[in-house]
Formats: C-alpha cells, structure tokens, sequence
C-alpha cells in the first residue's frame, strides 16, 4: 500500500462524487445541456440525466468507502476501473461533441461553457489517473503528515482539472487596430 496511491484516488474520487453532487443539485441544467447537444431524444433525456446523477454518486461514495476502509481489495480495483471507463467514455462524448455540435454546452459543472478541447483533455487524465488508482492502492495506514500530503494534493490537482476546460477556453474579443 501506497500513500502516493492517495493522490490518484483523492483526484478520482473527489471529481467523480462533485460531478454527481453538481449534477443532482442542477439537474435541469444538465436535462438543458443535453437537449442542446442535441444526441438523445427528448424522451431519453431525463433518464439519461438521472443514470448520470447515479453513477456519479454511486461511483464516488463506493470508491471513498473503498479508498478509506478497504484500499487493496478487487473492489476498490475495480469501482477504480469503473470511475476510468466513466471518464474514458466521457471524453469519447466530448471529442464527438466537438466534431459534431462544436458550440454545445458540455454539459459539465454548470452546463452553461461550451465544450472545448481541454474538455477531453481533462477526462483523458482523469481516466489515467484511475488507471494508476487500480493499479496503486490507497494507503489505509494511520494519519501522517504524507497522508495529509497527498491529501492535499489530491484536492488540488482535482480542483485544478475540474477548472482546466473553463481556464483555457478564451473567448474571442474583438479589438481596435490603432
């Protein structure tokens, strides 16, 4: 067991259960961002946003539960393979996104920001991160200044990543040419 394992597993963990917290709390947002995506049929799309939801959740409280209590079980292996397909599938949808409906929203955080290139980017490393979750455990030891640590590093890659897509896209301003 590793506590440099933490820092994947704090990253993965936490994006997954905020996605699904922001997700469930505006849902009418991700309904609205899925409609202009214009993918699903309208009859799919509160379902589909209600499955979102659910994952998400589902994906983020089982792998903190995992991640504290059980760090080197097949189970927490594989609710890390679980959150990396979601996020591989994730920006599969963004790519796709990009090629066909360019000016959609991505349906993330808000579901206001259109999806962008950073978009993908950000769910490609979230995948890779919860490849490495699987692969290295999470360390269940006592409470250390490494644990802390890593910890806090967690939380600031992932909030990092999460504001990665928002950060990079620039809008474009138009200027006077003196």
């Amino acid at each position: 067991m590793s506590t440099l394992g933490l820092v994947p597993w704090g990253v993965i963990v936490g994006t997954v259960a905020w996605a699904g917290w922001g997700h469930a709390r505006h849902r009418a947002r991700l309904v609205e961002a899925l409609e202009l995506q214009s993918v699903v049929s309208a009859r799919w799309l509160s379902p589909l946003s209600l499955a979102v939801v659910l994952v998400e959740l589902s994906l983020g409280a089982v792998g903190l539960t995992l991640a504290l209590w059980h760090p080197a079980s097949l189970a927490a292996t594989a609710t890390a393979a679980a959150m990396g397909l979601l996020f591989f599938l994730y920006a599969g949808y963004a790519l796709f996104l990009l090629r066909r409906r360019p000016d959609a929203p991505c349906g993330c955080s808000d579901g206001t920001d259109p999806v962008n290139g950073w978009t993908a980017v950000r769910a490609v490393v979230l995948g890779v991160l919860a490849a490495v979750a699987a692969l290295v455990p999470a360390s269940s030891g006592k409470v250390s200044f490494e644990v802390v640590t890593a910890v806090v590093a967690a939380a600031a890659i992932g909030l990092i990543l999460w504001q990665l897509p928002q950060a990079m896209s620039v809008p474009e301003v138009e200027r006077d040419v003196l």
